[in-house]
């Protein structure tokens, strides 16, 4: 995935920590590749998607994905 962070410093470490408004142990988000523009980073991300889709429910699921002090919700269709 790619995520977008402005205006805000570098950051070394990505976590899901929240599925469907649920706490769930932190995944580890790989931050992959890394690019500057302006004020924001742009990274490249991977996560194991074996570890995020067992806190799936069928039809649309929001995880959040937390970035140093930023939390951003990201929203998906699953079709299961």
């Amino acid at each position: 995935m790619r995520l977008t962070l402005c205006n805000r410093g570098f950051v070394q470490k990505a976590e899901i920590a929240a599925v469907n408004d649920k706490s769930i142990r932190p995944i580890l988000v790989a931050l992959v590749s890394r690019e500057q523009r302006e004020d924001c980073y742009l990274y490249g991300a991977r996560v194991n998607l074996d570890s995020l889709t067992k806190h799936f429910r069928k039809g649309i699921n929001r995880f959040s994905v937390s970035m140093g002090e930023v939390t951003s919700d990201i929203v998906l269709n699953v079709e299961m």
